[in-house]
């Protein structure tokens, strides 16, 4: 039996404990709940966009989001996501750019080398600012549509790579050692949620 002192430890101790544990499992389910939204592709695209706010904090494993980013079975809209999932929790600046094709195993069907530009032909703010004497790029994933929920990625290197090397290094094409080898100073993932964070509402055209 607990002794007196002990009960007097413990018991306050459980007081503060328990709600805590309480919010964590509740936490764990609506993640879990969340999740599954996500995964299956029969539910609406107001049930995915609801799960979709609730989890842009969350990790979770490379493997499930690059499964859906890549599986045609998928609207555009729960692609996209999946993608901006990946690259904003597993893509970090410093990583060489060899190491951001290997992770994301390309060629991959939601990057096409014909949606990849360089921000100099992009006018108006961008959420990157720009290195003196570097190269930044912009890749907007599944395009096409005035759908819901779309992204675009941001890449910039401290070195000049030129936009024909980053296509064909995007296609899965052989790239030089030098252009492998070059390191990323930004990347960052720049979607409809973003926006409507920063303005209220996606600005007319933004897609």
């Amino acid at each position: 039996m607990l002794s007196l002192r002990s009960k007097r430890v413990l018991f306050p101790l459980l007081f503060i404990l328990f709600p805590i544990l309480v919010l964590v499992g509740f936490r764990s389910y609506a993640t879990s709940k969340d999740l599954k939204i996500i995964e299956d592709p029969a539910t609406s695209i107001d049930s995915f966009y609801s799960a979709a706010r609730h989890l842009r904090t969350y990790k979770g494993d490379a493997a499930f989001w690059l499964n859906i980013a890549g599986d045609p079975r998928y609207e555009p809209e729960r692609r996209r996501f999946c993608a901006r999932q990946f690259l904003v929790h597993f893509v970090k600046p410093g990583q060489p750019f060899q190491e951001l094709l290997k992770m994301v195993g390309v060629p991959v069907s939601w990057i096409s080398s014909e949606q990849i530009f360089e921000t100099g032909d992009i006018s108006g703010w961008m959420p990157v600012d720009r290195l003196m004497g570097g190269s930044m790029f912009v890749i907007r994933i599944l395009p096409g549509g005035k759908d819901k929920y779309w992204i675009d990625l941001f890449i910039q290197f401290r070195e000049v790579l030129d936009l024909d090397s980053v296509r064909k290094a995007f296609d899965g094409k052989k790239v030089t050692d030098s252009i492998a080898a070059c390191l990323l100073t930004d990347c960052v993932a720049w979607d409809s949620i973003d926006l409507e964070d920063r303005f209220g509402k996606p600005p007319p055209g933004s897609q």
